[in-house]
């Protein structure tokens, strides 16, 4: 495993900065209001409690090896992202 533990700090700044960045692009903000699971303090912080554990294991994790935890984590991501981004097709055409 080429990820150590002790770089988390790292991990939680750099990914603390993405999401202010994040918050700063029309469409990353735009997702999240559609999907209002960022809509109260509560909400935001089991999302984002969801997404760190996410992040740890894709970076603690082989997400290449179908067996691992990492693995079926990003397929889960990726088929949220998918049903949001087709839920946002449905109600907000073009």
């Amino acid at each position: 495993n080429i990820w150590d533990p002790a770089d988390a700090f790292s991990l939680i700044l750099a990914w603390h900065c993405s999401l202010v960045l994040g918050f700063s692009l029309p469409s990353l903000l735009s997702a999240l209001v559609f999907t209002g699971d960022s809509d109260t303090a509560e909400k935001s912080l089991k999302r984002y409690l969801r997404t760190f554990g996410h992040l740890a294991a894709w970076h603690w994790g082989n997400i290449w090896d179908p067996a691992d935890r990492a693995f079926k984590s990003v397929q889960a991501v990726r088929q949220l992202h998918a049903g949001v981004r087709s839920g946002m097709d449905r109600q907000m055409p073009g």
